[in-house]
């Protein structure tokens, strides 16, 4: 009796009830020209494109069969896949297509284009060497590119394990601009909130994977009575308790944010 084996299908592991020969036996067979051909075959028919049509139905309405989708793509397996997906040729133009689309969406939402606007002109400021920028002059507190360097450098950790360098979107090792307060909690059709939102005590020298991990997750109370001058003007001046804080902050999850 050959040993019992499981493989992850449908959503939780199963038993495999052929022995391991026929197995190999039939994923040899599976390879062959002949079959593959059949394969296709099958799937361009009428009978084929149904099944394909109702398995993308069930799989798009279906709670049970996406919860299913999710779990899988979790594991090992669905990693693997994914990751061998989005280096195809057409893993890439699906990706292209899907932030073409969200690019023509927000691009119709004029403060979505402020904000995008503002942190696009924040970069050249860093990578210019302390030109000036009228946008970021009316919108925020930062004067030139100069003064927000060096803020930028004084929150370097002393080790030395933060420089230019490592500076990037994301990545190990690789640090970005970070919000003590996040840009979410602003409101950004206020001039008043968005100088607050970029003042220099609310941006800081952050690790990348530290960035993401917290998101839009308070300081604590210490941290923010330290910059209380920089709080949005929605808090009324107030400091937030416990419950609020976790209002707030699944209010900002659902608003649209961005790295710098």
């Amino acid at each position: 009796m050959f040993p019992e084996e499981t493989a992850f299908f449908r959503g939780k592991w199963q038993p495999l009830k052929n022995c391991p020969y026929h197995r190999e036996k039939q994923r040899a067979k599976n390879k062959q020209a002949n079959s593959r051909e059949c394969q296709k075959c099958a799937r361009n028919s009428e009978a084929g494109k149904a099944n394909a049509a109702r398995a993308l139905h069930r799989q798009k309405t279906d709670e049970k069969a996406k919860q299913m989708r999710r779990d899988w793509k979790k594991t090992p397996i669905g990693k693997a896949c994914g990751k061998r997906s989005r280096q195809t040729p057409a893993g890439k133009a699906r990706a292209k297509r899907n932030s073409d689309k969200q690019y023509a969406r927000n691009s119709k939402n004029p403060v979505w284009r402020l904000k995008q606007g503002i942190s696009n002109r924040i970069r050249e400021l860093l990578r210019s060497h302390g030109t000036r920028s009228v946008k970021v002059s009316r919108y925020t507190s930062i004067e030139s590119g100069e003064q927000l360097k060096a803020h930028i450098e004084s929150t370097f950790p002393d080790d030395g394990s933060m420089h230019w360098g490592n500076w990037g979107h994301r990545g190990d090792n690789v640090w970005n601009i970070g919000h003590r307060i996040a840009q979410a909690m602003y409101d950004p059709s206020n001039a008043n909130d968005m100088r607050r939102c970029w003042s220099l005590p609310n941006m800081f020298a952050q690790w990348s994977i530290e960035n993401q991990c917290l998101a839009v997750s308070l300081p604590d109370d210490n941290a923010l009575l330290s910059m209380r001058n920089h709080w949005p003007l929605s808090w009324n001046d107030k400091l937030p308790t416990v419950e609020q804080r976790l209002m707030l902050e699944k209010r900002a999850r659902n608003v649209f944010g961005m790295f710098v």
